[in-house]
């Protein structure tokens, strides 16, 4: 892995639908939530996790899109 990748900004979009449709796939996986890690900063990750809670994102193979 680059350094430089370390260092960016990623949102957890695609690994939650992963899990999500691993979670669909195998209920008795016993995943019954996630962590989020604010590394690219406490607001941007809040506003995710709000948006996602509110409902206010698009969901598509390659992650979500927030309204």
């Amino acid at each position: 892995m680059d350094l430089c990748e370390l260092l960016s900004v990623h949102a957890p979009d695609k690994l939650v639908v992963d899990l999500a449709n691993y979670v669909a796939a195998h209920p008795e996986s016993q995943i019954s939530g996630v962590h989020i890690f604010p590394l690219g900063g406490f607001e941007k990750s809040a506003a995710w996790a709000n948006a996602v809670a509110a409902g206010q994102i698009e969901i598509s193979e390659d992650g979500f899109r927030v309204l």
